[in-house]
């Protein structure tokens, strides 16, 4: 409702963007994520190609890991992605809490690490 009514007040914009790190579903979803890709090395808590921020970024579009805000924006008529993200916290699994292991399905051992949050940056775009 608020959004709507920005729209209304200030009409709507072709593209816009914000930044959140206190979404905690979008953290634990990440992690997951993280837990499953190839491209992610748990024994180092580092991307084994690139640097953490593009893994980060990149995994998150690829995995859609913001449903709940996809959802928001799709529903007014725009797409979201992430275009950035940065203060991105690694955890061994030993340290995570119960709701950043919630969606973790893969094997992983108590030393691994995961990245369990980060600040992230949001581009909306009009379709």
């Amino acid at each position: 409702m608020l959004l709507e009514r920005s729209f209304e007040v200030d009409g709507r914009q072709a593209r816009y963007s914000f930044a959140t790190g206190a979404f905690p579903e979008i953290g634990a979803r990440l992690a997951a994520a993280a837990a499953e890709s190839p491209r992610w090395n748990p024994k180092t808590g580092r991307p084994r190609d690139t640097t953490i921020g593009r893994f980060v970024r990149r995994l998150m579009n690829e995995r859609r890991t913001y449903p709940e805000l996809a959802e928001v924006f799709g529903d007014l008529g725009y797409n979201l992605r992430v275009s950035g993200t940065e203060d991105i916290l690694v955890l061994p699994i030993a340290r995570m809490t119960a709701a950043e292991k919630q969606f973790v399905k893969a094997d992983v051992l108590q030393g691994e690490r995961l990245p369990v949050s980060a600040a992230t940056y949001f581009i909306v775009e009009k379709r």
